[in-house]
């Protein structure tokens, strides 16, 4: 009893350590994305995703991208009056209820410095400002990035067995819950049979 106890502890804990979400100080949604201190590249997409509570039906929502301190940049408007529509397009199950996802996804300048960023949540109804923290890299271009890739493509491939290993723990994050779940499985299941 004293280790299935314990190990709905570990799992439970590592679970919520690796789950993404931020609760508006609201109440009435949940943002899934952008990660919490997330990175992301200037030029590229920012992903923004809410679930909107059962308490959200007044809800009028303004999402804004604003510089950090010390980002020499000006904020911009992501969706202003954003959609909180509770349409069968939106619907969403979790834990057997039903709630309503809706998704915008906001190109940053290729011109926006690097740096700390915030996508701020404003709850017009309430007043409240939720805020979620990202990390904006240098934008990148492709067409150089590519150019330089060829030409180095021949020398590269004498050290492409070292580089791929190292290059391969990168893509382990976004299953990283899959790893740790299957981990405290086993660890049960050692200190249970």
């Amino acid at each position: 009893m004293y280790l299935s106890s314990l190990f709905l502890f570990f799992t439970v804990t590592i679970f919520s350590l690796c789950s993404a979400e931020t609760q508006s100080k609201s109440g009435e949604f949940i943002i899934t994305s952008p990660l919490d201190d997330g990175v992301y590249v200037a030029g590229q997409q920012l992903p923004i995703t809410y679930i909107l509570l059962d308490s959200g039906s007044g809800l009028n929502l303004n999402i804004y991208f604003q510089p950090g301190p010390g980002i020499n940049s000006t904020g911009s408007v992501i969706a202003q009056n954003a959609d909180v529509s509770k349409e069968a397009g939106a619907v969403v199950t979790i834990n057997g209820k039903y709630y309503w996802q809706h998704t915008y996804n906001y190109k940053i300048a290729d011109s926006a410095p690097p740096g700390s960023y915030h996508v701020v949540f404003e709850s017009v109804d309430t007043n409240t400002n939720t805020s979620v923290p990202v990390l904006i890299r240098p934008y990148v271009n492709m067409t150089v990035a590519a150019a330089s890739f060829s030409a180095s493509a021949s020398a590269a491939s004498a050290t492409e067995s070292t580089s791929t290993s190292k290059s391969m723990g990168l893509h382990l994050e976004p299953l990283m819950p899959f790893i740790l779940a299957f981990t405290s499985f086993t660890f049960y299941s050692l200190m249970c049979y």
